[in-house]
């Protein structure tokens, strides 16, 4: 799985569809430290019936683009 997101990553086009509820309904949070981030940037944080956390898409710091990240 590790593979696969590198892969993924170096393919980003900045396009924002993994952001915008596009692509993707749910953005998967990988550990502890990611689910710190994602509530210090105001993101509410769910778990489902197998404790996968997450937090819901489009992002509301998505503006045509990422406002988080430069």
């Amino acid at each position: 799985m590790e593979k696969i997101n590198e892969l993924l990553s170096s393919i980003c086009t900045t396009c924002g569809l993994c952001c915008d509820g596009t692509l993707f309904d749910k953005a998967i949070i990988k550990d502890s430290n990611d689910n710190e981030l994602a509530k210090s940037f105001g993101l509410h944080t769910v778990s489902d019936n197998n404790g996968q956390a997450y937090f819901q898409l489009p992002c509301h710091h998505f503006s045509g683009s990422c406002t988080v990240y430069d």
